[in-house]
């Protein structure tokens, strides 16, 4: 399981963006988000094998993430960390587009935020979440603080009946 982990200063927000894009209704996962996610995962840690945490700021990690089977990546380039990420059998996903494309390419189990964007904004009306989340993605909300549906984690999903991506066979992957 890989999580990607980012917040703004004052650990409001999982991601800080530029006040315009703020304007459109981007808004992203809350602290609290990314720790019922971690939760429910540590839950089924039997069927994981590593957690890996992927963010610019190694030390808030081994402040607020740890565990025997925390791996942190650092000093590594977007492109090894997106390899590393997309290699884990299941994702916690920001709303950004590494943490989509890393969830895609890991083909298994993806946690993501579902307040996502913000209700009535610009950007709400060009989105439409069917096309970003897939149906095999399990969605969280911070409004109601409990998960929207429960899940079950599944060694990776078959993606060939509605897309044309190749099917991974196997789910014993290296991590690094």
């Amino acid at each position: 399981m890989g999580m990607s982990v980012s917040y703004d200063e004052y650990g409001r927000r999982a991601c800080a963006y530029d006040p315009f894009v703020e304007r459109l209704g981007t808004i992203n996962t809350r602290l609290n988000g990314y720790f019922q996610s971690w939760k429910y995962f540590r839950q089924n840690e039997h069927d994981l094998r590593a957690h890996l945490h992927f963010r610019d700021d190694i030390a808030w990690c081994r402040e607020h993430v740890r565990g025997e089977s925390v791996v942190y990546s650092e000093g590594n380039s977007p492109v090894t960390d997106l390899a590393i990420l997309s290699s884990c059998d299941h994702v916690i996903m920001s709303t950004g587009s590494f943490s989509w494309w890393a969830a895609w390419l890991a083909g298994g189990m993806a946690v993501y935020y579902d307040d996502w964007p913000r209700p009535m904004s610009q950007l709400e009306y060009f989105v439409t979440k069917s096309d970003y989340f897939y149906p095999t993605w399990a969605p969280i909300s911070m409004k109601d603080r409990h998960w929207k549906r429960r899940v079950k984690l599944t060694p990776m999903y078959t993606r060939s009946d509605t897309f044309s991506a190749p099917v991974k066979t196997t789910s014993n992957k290296s991590l690094l």
